[in-house]
This record gives structure tokens, C-alpha cells and sequence, in this order.
């Protein structure tokens, strides 16, 4: 629907349209231009626009808790979950420590993996560190840069960080430790499911959140698919560490969607930290040592 403000707008400033499709309400204030909606069951979000008493606005409701708008024509940034200052510090402090770890852990695989002159090793492990720095890069900064505009880009390249660090986290112990049984085959499968998952993120990364959602899941439990070839392998230890990181990271979705919870992005954070952390133990320890 287009117009100056929302023709269904009330007297006292409560827009009924948005009900139906997303469970949203639209309040503004014509004189300091401000629109904040609010979920019916959430967060209250805030909106910064031109004044609705001079550009026609054209408004759409999308799924779940996104909402779009384009004043004058120029086609806006979607609205995000509002967090307070605190959170979003919380955040950028909790991922940036994951970014500084994961340069050291980087450099430290790297050179590992060169010591035993293997380009597989060099090659995977050099796809993994990457990853694990590309993922807590991509989070720090788009909780820490408050540009609406950059923080839609750092946004997605966040998601898409995730499944890049699920593919390169197997990646060495398909191409090390199973390459020669099946790894290969699960090297292909992980990287397309990755890939597809990528440019869906890329193109619609608000349609498709609960679908993304079970595929991060799915490809974080595609082991159990080579369980029998990984503990033939694999030392018990490394394979323990496989599980358990993968835990860590699926006991954290809980927060991760506890909207209501205050810190609970911060707190999933955590869980993303421990996951990383136990996975690159295994990885250095148990992984990177073993005959190819």
C-alpha cells in the first residue's frame, strides 16, 4: 500500500494493517520523523526516516520480524532486532576475542600443517583458519558498526560465514583423515550444500531463516554419516571433540532464538566460542598429527 503515512492509520497513531500478515504494529510521530514498530510479542524496534508528511512512503510486510520500506522511492535497509548498547557490546567483545584467537590459530595450523609437507594438510587446514577467522570477523563487525547500511552487508556476510566455517571445519577431516575412503565424496557434499546455502543467503536472507536454520544443523551433524570410517581414522579423543563442539553449537540455537532472553545473542556467542574452541583442539591435536 502506498500513500502519505499508512491510510488505516488510527487516531492515536496505531497502523492496523501490519496485524494480519507479521504480527506488527506501526506507531509514528510525524513532526520528529520517527517510526518504531513493535512486535506483538517482542522487541521494540526503531526506524529512522524521512517525514511521512512530506514523501509517500510504500510499505510491505515481509516474514516473520522484518520489515521493509521505501520512502520516495528509495528502497531502505530492512529493520533488525534491536539491541540495547550493553548487548551489542557484549557481542563485538565476545567475537572479537573469537577473531584474535582465530589469527593465532590460523598462523599456528598453518605451520603445523606445513611441518609435515603435505599439501593436503596445508591446503585444509589453510580452508579452515580461514573460515574460523572469516566468521568472528564478519560478526564483530557487524554488531560493532552501528551504519545501517553496512551493517546489512556485515549481516549477511555473517550468515554466510557460517556455512563456510561448518564446510571448512570438515574440510580437514575429509581430505586428512577419510581421504582415502569416503572423504571425498563428503568434501563435495558439504562444499555444495555450502554453496547453495551461500547464494540463498545472499540473494534472500530473510525468506529462507528457518530453512537455514536446519541446514546448519544438518551439515554440523553430517559425521555421524561416516562415524564407522572416522573411528577407524580418527583417535577416539579427536572424535570425542568433533561431538562435543558440535553440542556446544547446537545446545547455543536455543538462545540463539530465545528473542526475550536479555544477552541472549551474547549468550550464544558463547556457545559459538566453545564449539570453535573444542573443535580446534581436536583438529590440532588429533587430526593434523595423524598419517594421512
Amino acid at each position: 500500500m502506498s500513500g502519505t503515512g499508512c491510510p488505516t492509520t488510527t487516531p492515536s497513531g496505531t497502523c492496523s494493517c501490519w496485524r494480519g500478515a507479521s504480527r506488527i504494529s506501526s506507531r509514528f510521530c510525524s513532526t520528529c520523523c520517527l517510526f518504531r514498530h513493535e512486535r506483538a510479542r517482542g522487541r521494540e524496534r526503531e526506524v529512522f526516516a524521512h517525514c511521512p508528511t512530506h514523501l509517500s512512503y510504500e510499505w510491505s510486510a515481509v516474514r516473520s520480524r522484518q520489515v521493509r520500506f521505501a520512502p520516495g522511492g528509495f528502497v531502505g535497509s530492512r529493520e533488525e532486532v534491536s539491541y540495547t548498547l550493553g548487548e551489542e557490546i557484549a557481542h563485538a567483545i565476545t567475537h572479537g576475542v573469537g577473531a584474535a584467537l582465530s589469527i593465532a590459530g590460523l598462523i599456528l595450523v598453518v605451520v603445523r600443517a606445513a611441518e609435515h609437507g603435505d599439501p593436503w594438510r596445508i591446503t585444509s587446514f589453510a580452508i579452515y583458519g580461514t573460515t574460523l577467522f572469516l566468521l568472528y570477523l564478519s560478526s564483530t563487525l557487524y554488531h560493532a558498526i552501528p551504519n545501517p547500511r553496512a551493517k546489512h552487508v556485515f549481516k549477511i556476510l555473517d550468515h554466510v560465514s557460517i556455512y563456510l566455517l561448518i564446510a571448512g571445519t570438515y574440510t580437514p577431516f575429509f581430505l586428512v583423515s577419510l581421504r582415502e575412503s569416503i572423504g571425498l565424496w563428503l568434501f563435495a557434499a558439504v562444499w555444495s550444500v555450502a554453496i547453495a546455502g551461500i547464494v540463498l543467503k545472499v540473494f534472500a536472507i530473510h525468506r529462507f531463516e528457518r530453512l537455514s536454520l536446519v541446514a546448519y544443523l544438518a551439515m554440523g551433524w553430517l559425521c555421524v554419516l561416516a562415524y564407522k570410517d572416522m573411528v577407524a581414522s580418527i583417535p577416539h579423543e579427536g572424535i570425542v571433540a568433533l561431538f562435543l563442539g558440535g553440542a556446544f553449537y547446537s545446545g547455543g540455537v536455543i538462545f540463539y532464538v530465545w528473542d526475550r532472553l536479555p544477552y541472549n545473542h551474547a549468550i550464544w556467542h558463547l556457545f559459538v566460542l566453545a564449539g570453535s574452541v573444542t573443535h580446534f583442539l581436536g583438529l590440532l591435536l588429533y587430526v593434523l598429527p595423524a598419517s594421512a
